[in-house]
């Protein structure tokens, strides 16, 4: 327990540290009315989480810059496995290890298996978004004065996750949307964490 509790520290001290920018997402009424004031801590973190990734150790700071020129280059990317690359498939891991025992982590996120076509057995699992959390409640809200994200909240009720022509649509996206606002740098980084985290199944 005492070597679980270091881990996490030197986890968000380590994204605590990578970047300048400030985020608080307390600032955000849709989220002060929907989740607790833990829970807005700990989504606080994931959002630091992706800045890290972006914007770290970068002269000029600009979060919204950065957040375009690098979903740009991924727009030119072929696969999936450059972004996992880009990001990092253990520091995916190490975020959800973090954060599966916080309250958080149902609000957002449940775990799925991933089966083998051949065999049907279960090879690995997955993160699918939590339709019934307090995170898909936000969207939806989102969704109200925003088509785009009305049409991310429909697509994701109709496959029961992110499926890969939401995938392709958020990509296509990037350019409207404005990355200074902290809550528009927690949903893309939901999203990506969703479907880049993918761990083995162990029986």
């Amino acid at each position: 327990m005492k070597n679980a509790f270091l881990f996490i520290l030197t986890f968000v001290i380590t994204i605590s540290c990578s970047t300048n920018h400030l985020v608080k997402l307390n600032d955000e009424p849709n989220l002060n009315k929907i989740f607790t004031r833990k829970e807005i801590s700990n989504l606080e973190i994931i959002v630091k989480f992706f800045d890290s990734i972006l914007v770290a150790n970068k002269k000029e700071q600009d979060v919204n810059v950065e957040y375009h020129e690098y979903f740009e280059n991924i727009n030119t990317s072929e696969s999936m496995e450059d972004l996992r690359t880009r990001v990092g498939l253990a520091n995916v891991k190490s975020l959800i290890d973090m954060l599966k025992n916080q309250e958080i982590f149902n609000e957002i996120w449940k775990f799925s298996n991933e089966y083998d076509y051949k065999s049907n057995d279960t090879i690995s699992l997955r993160l699918n978004i939590n339709l019934q959390g307090k995170y898909f409640i936000l969207l939806e809200s989102l969704g109200k004065d925003d088509d785009f994200m009305k049409q991310y909240c429909s697509s994701m009720q109709a496959s029961g996750n992110i499926n890969p022509a939401l995938i392709a649509s958020v990509i296509k996206h990037y350019k409207d949307v404005n990355f200074q606002r902290d809550i528009n740098r927690l949903i893309w980084a939901v999203h990506y964490i969703t479907i880049l985290f993918k761990e083995p199944y162990i029986k």
